[in-house]
């Protein structure tokens, strides 16, 4: 079973284990954890604050060197 826990800094953030069933055993296994935050805001703020809006389209397919 997942779990999340509060960053002890910030109580904004938390932390949620990343968790895998094994193929094999089809035990579920720790694959790490994820600091997440979320941020909940009226639509009216959404909308005058519209971030992310100027960035360029993100480059699925780079050349690799």
């Amino acid at each position: 079973m997942s779990t999340i826990h509060f960053d002890k800094e910030d109580k904004s953030k938390f932390w949620m284990n990343l968790m895998h069933k094994d193929p094999e055993t089809g035990k579920l296994e720790s694959h790490g954890e994820v600091k997440m935050q979320i941020d909940v805001l009226p639509v009216e703020h959404a909308e005058k604050n519209k971030v992310g809006k100027a960035r360029e389209e993100p480059n699925h397919s780079p050349n690799l060197p």
